[in-house]
């Protein structure tokens, strides 16, 4: 290939995808300037989990042997990188995951791009947009966005394979996936979709020169890469005898009463809001068999597998939505693109009405009424003026009072114990690294419980006790003794040592 036609090539690469880095960019800026989240006390409370992790880690304490944790480490790490470099500022934290969410945004549309077509991915960007909790999620300190970033990051690379068989793309595939499940375990089942996918593409169609009966090497090479960049990492960062804390409690809330009789923990409740997106999706599926996409069929499988291990599993939490409406979104962009085109060429050339021209008209509707129904939802949680204009953290009265007594505390405080970590984040306070992860999930299943808590508390004699979420009697007993209630304001009880005194007034 000569020079002049590798200038060419990339000049009308860059030209197919420039648009895309555009979106990228415009989303980034819109978040940036216009959502409120660097004004936001705290977006969920995962985010103090999160948050507190990152710190602990930094201070020296280990993930899985210091600090419990039933999540993989991936996010952790990315963290404290980031806090090592710009201090431990919160909207350092929500930037890092805006830019994944960016990545992930890039990843989508070059998908859609390839496999369908740029007007798919045009239509795919504004239901992306629209998605029930896509844009507060880009900016939260949790990992349902780095984990579905580098999920699909995976796809596009095998998908790049198929078109251009190349072995690196197989190892990028292999590596990508690898860390959304050191991210978040819940991607794993995309790794034996992409095995499936590779082994029929190369039996059924041999698109490669290899040997003969050399159909199997992608599989292998996939796979081997797969599991050298998973259990490597796993075993070094996490450690072979410390894999239960990431399953154990999982299982045990899958059959607690306390989820299973409230329909808020199923998935049929947090998909409430997706379902024109879901319904235009089945059609997407339609468009998919008809059109023999054949590399839509991952995506196919991603959203029903997902769906179908969703289904019974409690509790489903509100962020795992995602799982299931982003490979939806990409069946609707493809159902939308097709039903424009349809719809485009008939009108120009009427002729009989056949069932056909009746899904188009139906795709391209749906996708107007998600449009209607789910614009004005999404342009609301935007500010109308850009937030750099009022920088500092906006706090409800509870959560200002509280910071402030726990600040005119903070010098004299070696150890703080608290159920809303996010406050020893923001005071910069070590906690008891046994107690970063203090979930709902967590004391239902067992995996803490209110003695282990006390314990901590009589061994450790923290200055500074806090407590909003979880309510432990024997505790509150045990404080009223040996502790100051300095605050109590909105379900929120801080206390203080007796005999301390702060150290200066903020």
């Amino acid at each position: 290939m000569t020079h002049t036609t590798l200038k060419n090539n990339l000049r009308g690469r860059l030209k197919n995808e420039s648009w895309i880095l555009g979106v990228c960019v415009f989303y980034f800026a819109a978040m940036f300037l216009f959502f409120p989240f660097r004004t936001a006390f705290w977006l969920d409370h995962d985010e103090g989990i999160e948050l507190s992790k990152a710190m602990l880690l930094l201070r020296g304490d280990h993930l899985y042997t210091s600090i419990w944790d039933d999540q993989p480490p991936v996010l952790t790490y990315l963290l404290a990188g980031v806090f090592r470099i710009f201090g431990l500022r919160i909207n350092m934290a929500r930037t890092l995951v805006l830019f994944l969410a960016c990545g992930l945004i890039w990843a989508y549309l070059q998908y859609l791009r390839i496999v369908w077509g740029s007007w798919h991915a045009a239509g795919g960007a504004l239901v992306l947009f629209l998605l029930p909790r896509f844009t507060d999620l880009s900016v939260s300190v949790m990992n349902a966005i780095p984990v579905l970033t580098f999920a699909l990051f995976s796809l596009l690379a095998i998908t790049y394979w198929h078109k251009q068989p190349k072995y690196r793309w197989l190892v990028l595939s292999a590596g990508f996936l690898a860390l959304s499940v050191l991210t978040k375990l819940f991607t794993a089942f995309l790794a034996v979709i992409f095995l499936v996918g590779l082994l029929v593409e190369g039996y059924t169609h041999q698109r490669i020169s290899f040997k003969q009966r050399a159909w199997w090497r992608p599989v292998l090479i996939w796979g081997a890469s797969f599991s050298l960049f998973l259990g490597a990492p796993a075993l070094l960062l996490i450690g072979a005898g410390n894999f239960k804390q990431l399953y154990a409690g999982n299982l045990v809330a899958n059959s607690l009463e306390v989820y299973r009789s409230d329909p808020v923990y199923t998935l049929v409740w947090q998909l409430r809001q997706a379902q024109p997106v879901l319904l235009l999706g089945l059609l997407g599926i339609l468009y998919t068999l008809l059109g023999k996409r054949w590399l839509s069929l991952y995506i196919v499988a991603w959203m029903a597998i997902a769906y179908l291990l969703l289904f019974r599993h409690v509790p489903a939490w509100s962020h795992q939505q995602l799982l299931i409406t982003i490979p939806a979104a990409i069946l609707a962009a493809a159902a939308f693109g097709e039903g424009l085109k349809g719809s485009n060429a008939w009108l120009h050339q009427p002729n009989q009405v056949t069932w056909r021209h009746l899904i188009h008209l139906l795709s391209v509707g749906l996708f107007l009424y998600i449009l209607l129904m789910r614009g004005p939802a999404t342009l609301s949680t935007f500010t109308p003026h850009p937030t750099f204009q009022n920088p500092g953290i906006t706090t409800t009265s509870a959560e200002a009072q509280s910071l402030k007594e726990i600040r005119r505390y903070a010098s004299e405080t070696h150890l703080f114990v608290t159920d809303l970590p996010i406050y020893a984040f923001y005071a910069d306070l070590p906690i008891p690294p046994d107690l970063a992860v203090f979930s709902s999930k967590r004391l239902e299943t067992g995996e803490l419980t209110e003695a282990e808590v006390m314990t901590i508390i009589q061994q450790g004699q923290p200055e500074l006790v806090l407590f909003g979420r979880f309510d432990f009697p024997a505790i509150r007993t045990y404080l009223r003794k040996h502790y100051r209630l300095v605050n109590e304001r909105e379900g929120q009880y801080l206390y203080v040592l007796k005999g301390l005194t702060p150290s200066k007034t903020p």
